[in-house]
C-alpha cells in the first residue's frame, strides 16, 4: 500500500539542492501517485528503474489534457492525514500562434510571423544564421539551412517551501509536448539565453 508523504522528505530534499533531490525518484515509488508527481517534478521527472516518475508524468499529462483541464496533481496526503498543499506549480499552455509556444532546441534565431497560421505549419530555426550590419538599411540576415522549431504544449515549474527563514526550492522550467514526446528541462539561465535569441522575418533574407 502506498505510503503518505511526509513534509520532511520534501524539505530535506529542497534544502539539499541537487544532492537532496537525487534520491527522490526512488522514494516516490513508495508514495501515492499525486505525491509522486510532486517528488518527481521537483527532481525533473528523471528516468529511473522503478518507472514511477514515468507513471507520474503520464498521470500528470492525463490530468492537464483532460476536458476541462485539471491541475497537474490532486490531493497528496501527509503522514498525519492532512493534505500537503505547500507546493506551488506555475503552469501554462502557450498558444501555437504565440512565439513562446515554440522553441529552438539550441539557441538560434527563429523565423516567426505573428500573422501566420501555425495550426499545421511550423516555424523554422536557423542555427547557422549570421547577421551582417549595413549602414544603409539596418543589415541583412544570411540564414543557412532551416531546422523545425519544437512545439511547446505545456510549461510548468514547481516551488517547494523549505522552512521558516529559508529560500524556497524552485525547480527548473519544464517544457513538454505529449503529442510528440518532447520534454525539455531548462535552468533559468538557459531559458534566458534562448529567449534572448532574435525573431526574424524571411522577407528579403538570402
Amino acid at each position: 500500500m502506498p505510503r503518505v508523504l511526509t513534509l520532511g522528505s520534501l524539505a530535506a530534499a529542497a534544502l539539499g539542492g541537487v544532492a537532496g533531490l537525487a534520491p527522490l525518484p526512488s522514494a516516490a515509488a513508495d508514495y501515492d501517485i499525486d505525491c509522486a508527481v510532486i517528488l518527481c517534478m521537483a527532481a525533473g521527472f528523471p528516468s529511473e528503474s522503478s518507472g514511477t516518475c514515468s507513471d507520474a508524468y503520464d498521470y500528470m499529462i492525463d490530468r492537464i489534457t483532460d476536458r476541462p483541464p485539471e491541475p497537474p496533481f490532486d490531493t497528496c496526503t501527509m503522514s498525519d492525514g492532512s493534505a500537503y498543499g505547500a507546493a506551488e506549480v506555475a503552469f501554462a499552455r502557450p498558444s501555437r500562434q504565440s512565439r513562446v509556444g515554440w522553441i529552438c532546441l539550441e539557441p538560434a534565431p527563429m523565423a516567426f510571423d505573428e500573422t501566420a497560421d501555425y495550426t499545421f505549419a511550423t516555424p523554422s530555426c536557423y542555427p547557422d544564421a549570421e547577421y551582417i550590419p549595413s549602414v544603409f538599411e539596418g543589415g541583412t540576415w544570411f540564414l543557412g539551412a532551416p531546422v523545425a522549431a519544437e512545439r511547446i504544449a505545456y510549461r510548468f515549474q514547481i516551488t517547494i517551501p523549505t522552512g521558516a527563514g529559508s529560500e524556497p526550492y524552485v525547480s527548473p522550467v519544464f517544457l513538454s509536448n505529449p503529442d510528440t514526446g518532447f520534454l525539455l528541462t531548462l535552468t533559468p539561465e538557459e531559458l534566458t539565453q534562448i529567449a534572448e535569441q532574435p525573431t526574424i522575418t524571411l522577407e528579403g533574407a538570402p
